[in-house]
């Protein structure tokens, strides 16, 4: 099963801070606004200000090193390995 141990290969790993999303589920709308306002240091950029809040911005640091052509063959590698998947579903479940 090629495709298959292709597509574990460049699998997308991300990870949640439940802890800090749990205390933001806590305020309503307008709160949860008011504190992202407040706590954002002035002077740094998103990707400064993601890297800090504990997000993992390698990947995407990565992905602004290739070029169109290459985040195009990038994408078509992850479609053709999505129809791959689909397909030995379909054969295997029948849905």
């Amino acid at each position: 099963m090629p495709a298959i141990e292709s597509a574990i290969e460049r699998a997308v790993a991300y990870g949640i801070d439940l802890t800090r999303l749990q205390a933001m589920l806590r305020h309503t709308p307008t709160e949860r606004l008011e504190m992202l306002r407040t706590c954002r240091p002035q002077g740094e950029s998103a990707v400064q200000r993601a890297a800090a809040y504990g997000i993992d911005v390698s990947l995407l640091e990565l992905a602004l090193t290739w070029t169109p052509t290459q985040r195009l063959q990038k994408l078509e590698e992850l479609v053709s390995t999505v129809r791959t998947l689909h397909q030995a579903r379909m054969k295997r479940h029948g849905t």
